[in-house]
């Protein structure tokens, strides 16, 4: 170590620094993309194929339904499942409460998921998912339904000021006027409202 104590500051930094480097570059590196964080779940049991939650009794998941689908569009065969099991699922309306998201293709079929919504509006982590397979049978069903009661969604803030009261609760620099244009044109208000009263805006349920 005796040649390093010759070096001027600067470079004895530099070389610090690529040692830093290279030591940082040997640590395992993290695949976060295939990482799964649970949320916390509610108590169930299973009773035959079907998978209950314990306080509500409703259906969260149904091995096996034992249901087979007209040949279909992917969104059209899982409605069908839903609605002629809507009593057993606890929805009351599946055809209303539920908007198609997208279809999975998988390798032994298709998994078809919906999300509830409530007067135009989605409800936080509230979808339902049908597995149907190459022979148009419906294999697995879950459920992240919720059944609310009734709910509010008035607007009680405009967006001027809800944008202001955001901004100004984070600390930033804030103006009443001038930053809502490049705000307002990423935002996509539900198809069923006018596009210049309301904000999108999710419905979030809490027991």
């Amino acid at each position: 170590m005796d040649h390093l104590r010759h070096l001027l500051p600067q470079q004895m930094l530099f070389l610090l620094l690529l040692l830093g480097f290279a030591a940082q570059s040997q640590k395992p590196v993290l695949n976060l993309e295939k990482e799964i964080l649970h949320d916390k779940e509610m108590e169930s049991h299973l009773f035959k194929n079907t998978r209950m939650e314990t306080a509500t009794g409703i259906p969260r998941a149904i091995y096996n339904p034992d249901f087979k689908v007209t040949v279909s569009s992917p969104e059209e065969m899982a409605m069908e499942y839903l609605v002629a099991d809507k009593e057993r699922i606890r929805i009351g309306d599946p055809r209303a409460e539920l908007k198609y998201v997208a279809t999975i293709q998988a390798k032994t079929g298709i998994r078809v998921l919906f999300e509830q919504q409530m007067k135009g509006y989605p409800v936080y982590h509230a979808d339902v998912r049908v597995s149907i397979n190459d022979d148009h049978e419906v294999v697995f069903f879950s459920s992240n339904y919720q059944q609310p009661g009734e709910v509010d969604v008035r607007k009680l803030v405009d967006e001027q000021n809800a944008l202001y009261k955001a901004k100004n609760h984070l600390g930033l620099s804030v103006s009443p006027v001038g930053f809502l244009i490049p705000i307002r044109s990423q935002m996509r208000p539900p198809a069923t409202e006018n596009p210049d009263s309301v904000m999108p805006m999710t419905v979030i349920l809490r027991n």
